[in-house]
């Protein structure tokens, strides 16, 4: 079920948060920075415990499509790559 978060989601040519699934737990890494693991809250919105924020996926026709990160208030949205 976590798979379906996979993928890379792109804020611009130089920054995308990299989502993957291990077996039951599900990570973030952004670009250049160490990969952590995202926490459920509910159905596609997770959150860190490592450090502030959280991150929420939208979808389109029942597909993840976008993802939202909230970090020190400030809300950046990123596409998903389509492969």
């Amino acid at each position: 079920m976590l798979a379906e978060y996979g993928g890379e989601f792109t804020f611009s040519p130089t920054l995308a948060i990299k989502i993957t699934a291990d077996g039951r737990h599900l990570y973030a890494q952004a670009t250049g920075q160490p990969r952590f693991e995202l926490f459920a809250e509910k159905k596609d919105e997770f959150f860190f415990k490592e450090v502030y924020g959280q991150i929420s996926f939208s979808r389109d026709d029942g597909k993840v499509t976008q993802l939202v990160l909230n970090q020190n208030g400030q809300y950046q949205i990123a596409s998903k790559k389509i492969p």
